[in-house]
This record gives C-alpha cells, structure tokens and sequence, in this order.
C-alpha cells in the first residue's frame, strides 16, 4: 500500500506577497485623493456657510435698520456687500446725511471684513441690501444674484444665491 505523503505549504511567496503589498498600496492611495477631495469640499463649504451667515445678519440690519456701525448717519439707506479680491468680501454701511447726499465712503463705513480661508470667489458682483424690506433694490423686482465660490485647489464650486428679497442660499458643491 502505498504511503501518501501530504506537502504542508509553510508561508506565502514572494510573488503573492508583493501583489498584496502593491493591491493595498492602490487602495490606500484611491482613499488619501477621496478623504482629501472630501476635506476640501467641507472647507469650501464651511467658507460658504460662513458668508451667507453674514449676507443674512447683514440683511436683517437693513430691515431693522440698524445704523449703529455709524454714529453720523442721519438716515440709513442700505448696506452694500463688495466682492472685493478673490478671497475679500467687505460689507458697508450706505448712509445720507441731513440734506439727503450719501455721505462719502470712508474707513468708517466698512461695517466688517470677511477674508476667505478656504476658497476664492470665482464670480460675484456687489450687491446692496436697501432698507425697510432687505431687497437688492428698490422695489424688489431684481433678479436674484449668484456668487460661485471655488475651492483652492479649484475642483470644487458652490453658489450662493440671494433671491430679491435679500435671502440667501447655498446650493450644493458641484465640479467646476
């Protein structure tokens, strides 16, 4: 009778080794552009929230109209948000003084300076926000306004859209 002789296989080959170092290898890196993407998306969007939260605390100042940012203003007329430099939005304070002439722009009537960290303004105008109703303009018959924030890296877009009555949206991140 012959005697059958089991081989045990004691470890893995250098081939099958270096195929499963080179599989994870692929994998690890397909995770670190995803996580990295994700992060930047989050980051453009954080910026984003950030300027609606102030294009709506600017809003409800020219339906209240609050003129305490400026102690000379006689009659408030509205708050202006600029578009300034790529990652440079300024909000002002528009007044007229006693004769009804809009008084001079001056440091005094930069009410705040918002400089993004995350992203850049790809494209925006400025806008103002006129008082009693919060509108775009007198009558409040403007087209709503979009402003397209852009990741650093540029992959990333998110718009930010102010409808005629001054309230604004975030829509969701796209590929730019």
């Amino acid at each position: 009778m012959p005697k059958l002789m089991l081989k045990f296989n004691q470890g893995f080959t250098l081939l099958e080794i270096i195929i499963v170092i080179a599989l994870m290898t692929i994998l690890l890196g397909a995770a670190t552009v995803s996580y990295n993407s994700f992060g930047d998306q989050k980051r453009l969007e954080q910026d984003a929230e950030m300027v609606r939260d102030k294009i709506s605390f600017t809003r409800e100042r020219a339906v209240g109209q609050d003129m305490s940012p400026r102690s000379d203003c006689f009659r408030l007329w509205g708050y202006e948000i600029t578009f300034n430099t790529p990652q440079t939005i300024i909000i002002e304070i528009l007044c007229t003084d006693a004769s009804g002439l809009f008084m001079q722009e001056t440091p005094e009537t930069t009410v705040e300076t918002i400089i993004l960290q995350n992203s850049t303004i790809a494209s925006g105008n400025s806008f103002q926000l006129q008082t009693p109703y919060g509108c775009t303009n007198n009558t409040c018959m403007d087209t709503p306004k979009t402003i397209t924030f852009q990741s650093i890296n540029g992959q990333q877009c998110v718009d930010i859209t102010i409808d005629q009555f001054g309230k604004s949206a975030i829509g969701q991140p796209y590929d730019c």
